[in-house]
């Protein structure tokens, strides 16, 4: 045997130890791929269940295995400065100066999963805040509702802003 047949030896028996390792990790990463898109099939689903779609508009286009368009929907929903989609009117009765009676609105935490502190949302009129947290004590979970008291008449045209640490949480012009 001679050196060029030794070279050549050696050459094919790290060519085969190569391909025996890009085996190995190929099919690492197959396997490694295959549970990502099973884990953003059911992140997808998830997030369509908890009506993200309708909520912000980045997460329209989510589908399984679209990690990039999935990552955008889920950091709009961290970022969310808008939070008017998740909330919705339950009740609302004006002030009556004549019969002295005190009116109230009632939103709803209708569509998303988050809870809020009933502690931190804010009832404006026409730009003046007039109450701060909600009647109802403790976390606003999806489903559950905040009361605001009215101690004054929201005329035609005046417009009752309800916030969240500063995001809108519901907007009503009276």
């Amino acid at each position: 045997m001679g050196t060029k047949d030794l070279v050549m030896l050696l050459v094919i028996l790290i060519l085969l130890i190569t391909t025996i390792i890009f085996g190995v990790r190929s099919e690492t990463n197959a396997a490694k791929a295959e549970q990502a898109n099973k884990m953003s099939t059911v992140l997808v689903d998830v997030l369509r269940n908890l009506k993200y779609p309708k909520i912000y508009p980045s997460c329209r286009a989510i589908s399984h295995g679209k990690i990039s368009v999935i990552t955008g929907c889920l950091e709009d929903s961290l970022a969310a400065t808008d939070l008017t989609p998740m909330f919705k009117e339950d009740q609302f009765r004006d002030f009556d100066a004549r019969k002295n009676e005190t009116g109230y609105l009632i939103i709803e935490n209708a569509i998303g999963a988050k809870s809020f502190d009933s502690a931190l949302f804010a009832l404006s009129q026409n730009n003046v805040e007039i109450a701060t947290g909600c009647k109802t004590p403790g976390m606003i979970r999806p489903g559950f509702t905040c009361r605001f008291d009215l101690a004054q008449e929201c005329a035609p045209g005046d417009n009752l802003e309800v916030t969240y640490k500063g995001k809108r949480a519901y907007l009503k012009t009276c």
